[in-house]
């Protein structure tokens, strides 16, 4: 085992890293696979991995279960493991301006003082998230996972004092963090005065009794942000350190609930992030459609399911004979789409112009 590698274990972090070419692969291993039964439909994420690896040209090695324990430190890894380079951050300075029509902007890179253009869609100011020294590594994974899940357009973590881009994070982040680039910066808070002199509007989560930046979190509108938006979120220790407190524009607090004298007085971080994204991405969250059968982004992926799409097959074609349920199912699919498009349509439109003007922008 190399240290200058990562050993990624898991066909949900396997895969992701395989396609998007984030790191470097070397070699993959593996110990069993499961035997395939069509019929039944049973997955085989270990033989997805092996197919997916070939077609890249990288070597497979078969091993026993205990050499794939040592590399994935004795964390669960589903019989697959992939070595690969470690994860490099692209560094950043900060967020360039954001068009007013197109919601267009750059993200400015550190080394040759360009950036990377983001194209953000119409009618939905982006968001994005900057990690302030964020170091357990389970956190951070479950924060890119949530991020990526409830649609924030990027996240950016302090280099210094956080937790490193390692094999933990991607496993936390149900791979995540092979999904798209994270970013670092070795200064978060020139970082945040950067993009506040290009008009983005920085929210701490961090609760100041008292300071008229406060703002619980029931006082936020339904229709979330209505600019381009950095949220920052601190330490799992304390919180936000006080000079980049003391530059934020305004703070989400999340009020307790309890009626009860505890010394529960705050939330995990990863658990608080996914709170107030909730209620930033109110906007995004209103122009949904209502049969959500047909939303793009409910695609079934390699590891996960989809519990609506589940119920839609369950109890279709169980008992069919041989290869004939496939053909039937495709069938009732078929059928159950233009009925869908038909009870869609006039229900939408009217939906989309009544939210439309509830929005802020």
């Amino acid at each position: 085992m190399s240290p200058d590698h990562d050993y990624l274990y898991s066909p949900n972090v396997v895969i992701p890293a395989l396609n998007n070419g984030l790191r470097t692969p070397y070699k993959l291993y593996y110990s069993n696979t499961i035997a395939q039964n069509r019929k039944k439909r049973k997955e085989d994420p270990v033989a997805d991995c092996i197919e997916l690896a070939k077609q890249r040209g990288i070597t497979v090695v078969k091993t026993d279960k205990h050499q794939l324990n040592e590399m994935s430190g004795q964390r669960p890894h589903q019989g697959i493991i992939l070595e690969a380079s470690k994860l490099q951050e692209t560094m950043v300075s900060g967020l360039g301006p954001v068009s007013v029509d197109s919601n267009d902007y750059t993200l400015i890179t550190k080394a040759a003082g360009q950036g990377k253009e983001f194209l953000a869609r119409v009618g939905e100011p982006p968001v994005w998230i900057a990690l302030d020294e964020v170091v357990d590594p389970q956190n951070l994974g479950a924060i890119l996972r949530t991020s990526l899940f409830l649609g924030v357009d990027g996240v950016v973590v302090c280099q210094k004092n956080s937790a490193p881009l390692s094999a933990v994070v991607a496993k936390a982040s149900a791979g995540a963090l092979e999904e798209r680039p994270t970013y670092g910066v070795s200064s978060l808070m020139n970082f945040i005065k950067k993009s506040q002199e290009n008009g983005w509007h920085v929210v701490g989560a961090h609760v100041t009794y008292g300071s008229k930046r406060n703002r619980p979190l029931q006082t936020w509108p339904e229709t979330g942000v209505d600019q381009p938006t950095l949220l920052i979120m601190g330490s799992e220790g304390n919180g936000l350190r006080k000079q980049i407190m003391n530059q934020c524009d305004s703070f989400i607090q999340i009020p307790a609930l309890t009626s009860s004298a505890t010394g529960v007085d705050s939330l995990n971080v990863s658990v608080a992030t996914g709170i107030i994204l909730s209620k930033l991405m109110g906007g995004r969250f209103l122009r949904l459609p209502k049969n959500l059968k047909k939303f793009p982004h409910r695609v079934l992926q390699h590891g996960g399911s989809s519990s609506g799409e589940g119920e839609e097959e369950e109890g279709e074609g169980d008992e069919d004979d041989d290869g004939e349920d496939d053909y039937k199912e495709d069938e009732d699919e078929e059928d159950e789409e233009e009925e869908d498009e038909d009870e869609k349509k006039p229900v939408s439109a009217g939906q989309a112009s009544k939210k439309k003007s509830t929005m802020p922008w």
